[in-house]
């Protein structure tokens, strides 16, 4: 007889897998209900018949019982291993949701800094062009900045257009910070003045 596994077979203290040769000699094996569960098969086609031994003969509930302690182990085992593949496969779903949500994120930002940087550019732009008109604003570490700008001089060119006296009538000028403020912007009249 030449057998071969159609699923895992345990025989002999050991598991035969699936297209696996199966012993055709081990004592004690129900070969029979092994082939009617579909377990294994006969490759050349012929019947499949347990050892004639007088302990099969004598006991052939062991057998079965041997056969259905088999076959229990085999389930026991593929359940676990069907229990290990589920939280594996429910663990890589929540991933890729996660994974998902994140990536979904980023577009979403991606989106806003687009939005952002058309809103820079038109600054940028709106301010090129302010600058144009009305020119640069008094720098930081100019003369009295503070004093010129809550009195409406805000560029270079309003405190070289402003004459001595209009900026001396200004709270917190005096001559002395005239004279640093004339050194940096020089008056420079308006034409007809």
């Amino acid at each position: 007889m030449k057998l071969n596994a159609l699923k895992p077979v345990h025989i002999n203290g050991a598991w035969v897998q699936k297209g696996q040769p199966v012993p055709a000699d081990v004592a004690g094996y129900d070969y029979e209900a092994a082939a009617r569960r579909g377990l294994i098969e006969e490759v050349d086609g012929g019947e499949i018949a347990n050892l004639p031994t007088a302990d099969q003969v004598s006991t052939p509930a062991t057998s079965t019982a041997e056969a259905d302690s088999d076959l229990q182990t085999a389930l026991t085992e593929q359940r676990q291993e069907a229990e290990r593949l589920s939280a594996l496969l429910n663990e890589t779903g929540a991933k890729v949701t996660n994974l998902t949500k994140e990536r979904d994120d980023a577009r979403a930002r991606v989106t806003e800094l687009r939005v952002e940087m058309e809103a820079a550019k038109a600054d940028a732009s709106a301010l090129a062009e302010y600058r144009e008109v009305v020119g640069e604003l008094l720098p930081s570490d100019y003369p009295s900045r503070k004093i010129l700008l809550d009195n409406g001089y805000y560029t270079v060119g309003t405190v070289a257009a402003a004459t001595d006296d209009e900026l001396n009538a200004l709270d917190g000028i005096a001559d002395k910070t005239l004279a640093a403020i004339r050194k940096v912007t020089p008056h420079a009249p308006a034409e007809g003045e």
